[in-house]
């Protein structure tokens, strides 16, 4: 209850600094979330019912990332991408709001190789 409460509050914030137009509203959501839910990275990716795939290199990751959305979106498949860039934590983390909204969906990460061993880990 208290995690679903926490990510609907990411989730208002997303959108207010969306519509002020502060920001594309990436990053500060997924860092409160995770400041006040350091599991809020395992308990919405376990929402992914097709699973999730990291992206992660020094080069190429927002690239290869968009070539396999833009297939599988092709394919009709249900994607949780983070399109903006944001491949810190807190920007997986911003993505990971929209798991578990459609059946199948599959998460589809590009993730920083720095911070790759601890979204992965999640």
């Amino acid at each position: 209850m208290r995690a679903r409460a926490l990510q609907a509050m990411a989730r208002g914030v997303r959108e207010l600094s969306r519509r002020v137009g502060r920001s594309g509203g990436t990053t500060l959501p997924g860092r409160l979330l995770l400041r006040a839910d350091p599991g809020a990275l395992r308990t919405m990716g376990e929402r992914l019912e097709a699973g999730s795939v990291l992206v992660s290199a020094t080069n190429g990751k927002t690239t290869t990332a968009a070539m396999v959305a833009a297939v599988l979106e092709q394919a009709e498949r249900p994607v949780v991408h983070n399109r903006a860039g944001s491949n810190m934590s807190w920007g997986v983390a911003t993505a990971l709001l929209d798991a578990g909204r459609e059946r199948g969906q599959l998460g589809l990460l590009e993730v920083d190789e720095a911070w790759l061993p601890r979204v992965a880990q999640a």
